[in-house]
């Protein structure tokens, strides 16, 4: 069941995630081709600094959803009330202060960029437009989510974010069309939202009838909440910074050029992060009932190997097919060059240190180990804000790119932690991520010494990446088979089991 509902939950989050990288294609270039570079960059700066919201509730997601594993494990409905009441309570407190935020930055955030022929109404409008919509989540949905992502239920809210990504692009786009000012088009956009809060609050009030939200809260749920306070703020402020820098010592153009890379590389993280978030719950459930010496051990396995694959196929293709999606999609922008070879390679970078420890992380997450790693995660965060802000003077974009990789480059500490966790060794990972690099040289050499890839179009461009894809497929399949084939059996063996079912 944990498998079955494992691939129900990847497969639709890889749905959403496709979308979203479509929708994410479609609505920055319109809005760079209708109010220019400067309103895009003022777009992705605002929606940055809105999600610092997050901070005010961040933790409390990950230990509520941690707190729930045992009593939805063992049926105990009681205890999984007192859970949610606390989680009703805490984020309606959440959604106040984070009105009074949103409204303070009304005010304070345009004196830092109405110097680029953008107004003072135009910005706070904007604002109050992007605020709104996470307002809404607190007082709406929160309290939902972490009961369907513990009961493994992610699908649930994939299917819902596919309709709110459509619905959402659709109104965007005719808001666009019919000339609309772009303050009010992400205003009309709060519709969508609106139809993704309705839609998951209709459909868990009828799956799970037995949940209440008026019980005796349980606030020892929100225990680890500190503990987890710490991963997430470290995390914002590796991936949170680089715009902030940008914003403040450089330009909106900058934080532009940012944000076209960070489209990419930002959907393909999401793609392969869907395989961590498909997972994470059966891995939380297998720790509570103390299954971790057989099932756990096995499972990890099959589930490091198929995630490595991805990962070489993934940044393999990013790399060879990266600069030509971007001089097709930015074909026609004359205002700023967007094509930047020393960029890409930042990115790649900074994408694989990321997710090689995804497998690792997803244990420590599963088990609750937020305590016991919290303070690499501080110093993940130091080195990043440090070394990105001495050098975003000299080097610009680069110099923010080259700091986050030196924080990542650091916590890569956590791929031993895990394997201490579960008592298993660590030289079968050693192996596999040695074959993550050599299979991806393979794949790239081909396109650094003989094939160069220019395409025209769009559609020029897919038709390249479809041979690229094919070709990287072949040399990740061949290896593996080669050097894993009985692990690779099984895993494709526990997958057939389930579709056949």
């Amino acid at each position: 069941m944990r498998t079955k509902r494992a691939i129900y939950n990847t497969l639709t989050a890889l749905l959403m995630q496709l979308i979203n990288f479509g929708a994410g294609l479609i609505i920055p270039r319109l809005i760079i081709e209708s109010y220019g570079s400067n309103v895009n960059g003022l777009v992705v700066s605002i929606v940055q600094f809105i999600g610092y919201l997050y901070l005010i509730e961040v933790g409390i997601s990950g230990a509520l959803t941690f707190s729930l594993y045992k009593p939805l494990a063992e049926g105990d409905t009681a205890a999984v009330n007192r859970i949610l009441t606390a989680a009703k309570n805490t984020y309606r407190q959440i959604g106040l202060y984070a009105s009074g935020i949103v409204l303070i930055m009304m005010f304070v955030y345009p004196l830092f960029v109405i110097g680029e022929q953008i107004t003072y109404f135009e910005v706070a409008a904007l604002v109050a437009a992007v605020g709104s919509a996470s307002l809404l989540n607190y007082f709406t949905i929160a309290k939902y989510n972490a009961l369907l992502v513990a009961s493994q239920s992610n699908y649930v809210l994939s299917i819902f974010r596919i309709v709110y990504l459509i619905a959402n692009t659709l109104i965007i786009v005719g808001m666009v069309h019919a000339g609309a000012h772009f303050a009010l088009v992400y205003t009309a956009a709060l519709g969508a939202q609106l139809l993704q809060a309705i839609g998951i609050i209709l459909y868990a009030k009828r799956k799970y009838p037995d949940a209440r939200f008026d019980a005796e809260p349980d606030t020892s749920a929100l225990a680890n909440r500190n503990n987890v306070l710490v991963h997430e703020l470290s995390r914002m402020a590796v991936f949170g910074s680089p715009v902030i820098l940008l914003t403040l010592f450089a330009t909106l153009t900058d934080v532009s050029i940012y944000s076209v890379y960070a489209l990419v590389f930002t959907g393909i993280n999401m793609i392969i992060g869907v395989f961590n978030n498909g997972l994470t719950a059966g891995f939380g459930q297998l720790f509570t009932q103390k299954e971790m010496r057989s099932n756990l051990q096995v499972s990890y396995s099959q589930y490091e190997l198929l995630f490595y694959m991805i990962l070489a196929f993934v940044y393999s293709c990013a790399w060879i097919l990266g600069l030509p999606f971007v001089h097709v999609y930015t074909d026609g922008i004359s205002t700023t060059r967007y094509e930047d070879g020393i960029v890409l390679l930042l990115f790649v970078v900074i994408g694989v240190l990321e997710n090689w420890k995804i497998p690792q992380s997803t244990l420590i997450i599963a088990a609750g180990h937020f305590k016991e790693t919290r303070h690499r995660a501080i110093i993940e965060a130091v080195i990043v804000l440090i070394a990105s802000t001495i050098l975003v003077f000299p080097l610009g974009l680069k110099g923010v790119l080259i700091g986050s990789s030196l924080g990542l480059a650091y916590r890569a500490i956590d791929l031993l932690y895990a394997h201490k966790l579960i008592g298993i060794s660590f030289t079968p990972t050693l192996l596999r991520l040695i074959r993550v690099f050599v299979t991806g040289a393979i794949i790239i050499a081909p396109f650094e010494t003989v094939f160069d890839l220019h395409a025209t179009g769009m559609w020029s461009w897919v038709v390249q990446a479809i041979g690229v894809a094919l070709w990287a497929g072949f040399v990740i399949l061949i290896a593996n088979l080669l050097l894993e084939r009985k692990a690779l059996a099984a895993v494709l063996s526990r997958v057939t089991r389930v579709f056949k079912r």
